[in-house]
């Protein structure tokens, strides 16, 4: 998968865990790279959220994301 700058998926994933802490547009991404399934890690806490799982806990896995950047 391509991102929309054209360098792939695993390449954002790895500058948006070095860059995600207080930055609007990395959590944006973060929010996307969470809701496609590419593990992410925060403040060295590695969170997955992949399309097999249900609304519920997707939205307890982006609410913890949050709370990890602030």
């Amino acid at each position: 998968m391509k991102w929309r700058d054209d360098t792939t998926l695993s390449d954002k994933a790895k500058e948006v865990a070095g860059a995600i802490e207080g930055d609007w547009r990395a959590v944006a991404h973060a929010v996307e790279l969470c809701v496609l399934g590419t593990p992410i890690k925060i403040r060295g806490v590695e969170i997955t959220c992949g399309e097999g799982d249900d609304l519920e806990r997707r939205m307890n896995v982006l609410n913890a994301m949050l709370e990890a950047t602030w």
